[in-house]
This record gives structure tokens, C-alpha cells and sequence, in this order.
């Protein structure tokens, strides 16, 4: 395969492979292991009639239609509109989920320890 110049490259929405440096070897790396090995934090939308119980895995996921967001479970309450939920885990016993809700200008947060989610509590800013 000959080279090709950047601007020449297809553009695709998946990969296989990405091409890495090890050392001083050009390696291929699965996108499956890069993603299985929790480094990359992603963006996905939300689904209809997702739990947001179930987001427990590092990522940036979100949505822009409010009818998808009134069937989002375990959501805090009263939230409409577009919103980004950023998820941190240190292991599937510790997450932090932290809510922007950018139609409302709110930010709320969350934890789980073990098995237990805790309440979301807003945070306000004063200005």
C-alpha cells in the first residue's frame, strides 16, 4: 500500500485498528483493547429508556431531545432538555456521575459506593 498524505485519507465513523509507537516499533493496537482497558473516555447518547443506574463505565454521554429524556431513568428529578452526564469510575464499586443540564444552567452530582447511589444533589454557584 503506498503512503498517503493526510488530506488524501478517507474519513470513517469506526476503526479496526488504531497505529501506534511501542518503543521504536509502528504497532497496530484493536480499537476492543484501547476501549476494554477503560483509557479513552467516549461520547454516546442516551437511548430511550435508559437507566442512568446502569452508566457505570468512564464516558461522556448525552442527548438533545427532551421527549428521549423523559424516559431516562434515575435521572434528578425535574430536569429537562439538553443535558451531558460525565461518568468517573475508579472500579465498578466507586462512580461519580455529575449531570449538566445545559438547558437549565445546572450541574448536579452523585455518587455509588458498593451497591448504594446516593441522592443527586444540585450545586449552586453564587455570583
Amino acid at each position: 500500500m503506498a503512503d498517503k498524505r493526510e488530506n488524501e485519507m478517507q474519513v470513517v465513523d469506526n476503526i479496526d485498528y488504531l497505529r501506534a509507537i511501542k518503543g521504536n516499533n509502528s504497532v497496530l493496537l484493536p480499537i476492543s483493547k484501547l476501549i476494554d482497558q477503560g483509557d479513552v473516555v467516549g461520547y454516546k447518547g442516551f437511548q430511550e429508556n435508559d437507566d442512568l443506574n446502569n452508566y457505570k463505565r468512564n464516558g461522556v454521554y448525552g442527548h438533545s431531545n427532551t421527549s428521549t429524556l423523559n424516559t431516562v431513568t434515575n435521572r434528578p428529578a425535574g430536569t429537562v432538555g439538553e443535558a451531558v452526564l460525565l461518568v468517573l469510575s475508579c472500579s465498578n464499586n466507586y462512580i461519580s456521575q455529575i449531570y449538566f443540564n445545559i438547558t437549565e444552567n445546572s450541574i448536579s452530582v452523585r455518587f455509588l459506593n458498593y451497591n448504594l447511589w446516593t441522592s443527586w444533589r444540585k450545586i449552586s454557584f453564587i455570583s
